[in-house]
């Protein structure tokens, strides 16, 4: 760990000035023996991030690699940068950014739960930010799906909270395919929050009964036995995770909080 007198300062978005250096300059810092070179060359990335964006969309490839070590760095002041810089990539869709975010999906979710707590707050940022931008993204919603059968209870309900920012965007039945997906997943909080989730569409989209309709017989019974439910027992604790998964949706609070 860095004693506060070795930990370099961080920069504020807003703060970061324009940049002069090439790309080759911020690709060498980048990977560099030197942890505090390494510190510079992420900020030149955000620098470059900001003001150049076609750039780092370009070049990203060359650094990638380094970016996914630095997350997964003891150094706690390169890791919280370099989740830093991830957020900012990944605020706006970019299709030439689709391979690295899929490379990365995995490590942040295991970051956003397996951390010191500000760096999980950092890493529920990232992994919020991508299922906002990249919701479109097949790889990225199969990672949030499969995270919610998770062991850990924290990363699958994180899994499943950037699945529901997700299926908010996607098209309707493409989202209620994914949430009969999870009908046998042992997480009871994420099974209910998967029926809330059909049962608000039910009513809210006037297309459901037309898509209904259409459903091969199985998985239109299925979501008529759900709909017909009333009074099922369950567990207070697993009601209580289901409904609080569901407000954060529509929260700006990071995950996990």
């Amino acid at each position: 760990m860095e004693s506060e007198e070795q930990s370099p300062e961080y920069v504020e978005y807003d703060s970061l000035t324009g940049i002069e250096e090439g790309v080759d300059a911020i690709v060498a810092q980048v990977h560099s023996d030197n942890w505090k070179v390494n510190f510079e060359g992420m900020n030149g990335l955000r620098r470059l991030n900001k003001f150049r964006k076609t750039e780092i969309v370009n070049s990203i490839g060359e650094v990638i690699e380094q970016i996914s070590v630095f997350i997964d760095s003891p150094r706690s002041s390169l890791c919280k940068l370099s989740l830093i810089l991830v957020t900012e990539i990944f605020s706006g869709f970019e299709a030439g950014l689709i391979p690295i975010v899929a490379k990365l999906g995995n490590l942040l979710l295991l970051k956003s739960t397996n951390e010191k707590s500000f760096i999980k707050v950092e890493a529920n940022k990232a992994i919020r930010t991508i299922a906002e931008n990249f919701y479109s993204v097949g790889e990225i919603v199969e990672i949030y799906r499969a995270g919610c059968y998770h062991k850990s209870t924290s990363m699958s309900q994180n899994a499943f909270t950037c699945l529901m920012v997700v299926l908010g965007k996607i098209p309707e039945g493409e989202g209620i395919e994914i949430c009969l997906s999870l009908e046998n997943c042992a997480r009871q909080s994420v099974v209910l929050g998967a029926k809330e989730f059909i049962k608000k569409l039910s009513v809210s989209w006037d297309g459901f009964q037309g898509y209904l309709e259409g459903l091969e017989e199985s998985k239109r019974k299925v979501i008529e036995g759900q709909l017909a439910e009333k009074g099922r027992r369950t567990s207070l604790r697993d009601t209580i995770k289901a409904a609080k998964v569901l407000k954060k949706v529509n929260s700006t609070d990071c995950l996990g909080n």
